[in-house]
């Protein structure tokens, strides 16, 4: 599908949302110009956005820079989404969704959905794309991990050696 006709579909809807969480969405995607619609779509509803090209250097970012979900295309060179979703699997609970244009079986569903949260099948709309976001966000489970997640990564930062305060020797 051409970019022009990705962009019809993900332009109407930006602007109707309203009391929207703010998270910090990791988007990995090998298609340049796809990746930024859908990162100017993340940033119009009011989320942080990280973008990544391939499931190497998303999984570095990821890391790196500890977002709240993983938002990654299914066919990507050097680590594929399914690969980069089981990596982060690994180390982390944050919500994952994989996009993909291929047409998956129930089987090969089956196969990949261990490490992820949601599917999305290309082309989409933006009223999806943001609907399966809030959705993952929507019973507050994955607000919960990330409020302890950056609690516990806040105490950290203030103690020092043998757990004393380190308020003031930065």
């Amino acid at each position: 599908m051409s970019i022009d006709k990705w962009g019809a579909k993900l332009a109407p809807h930006l602007s109707t949302r309203v009391n929207v969480l703010v998270i910090k969405v990791l988007l990995v995607e090998d298609d340049e110009a796809i990746r930024e619609l859908l990162a100017g779509v993340l940033r119009r509803a009011g989320h942080e956005v990280l973008t990544a090209s391939d499931g190497v250097e998303g999984l570095e970012r990821f890391h790196l820079q500890q977002p709240d979900l993983l938002v990654t295309d299914l066919n990507m060179p050097r680590m594929n989404g399914c690969e980069l979703c089981h990596h982060v699997r690994e180390i982390s609970a944050v919500p994952t969704v994989l996009m993909t244009a291929a047409i998956l079986d129930d089987s090969a569903i089956d196969l990949i959905s261990g490490g992820v949260d949601a599917f999305l099948s290309k082309p989409f709309g933006s009223s999806e794309f943001l609907a399966v976001i809030d959705s993952l966000f929507a019973d507050g489970k994955h607000l919960k991990q990330r409020e302890q997640h950056n609690t516990a990564g806040d105490r950290s930062k203030d103690r020092g050696i043998n757990g004393h305060s380190n308020t003031g020797f930065r």
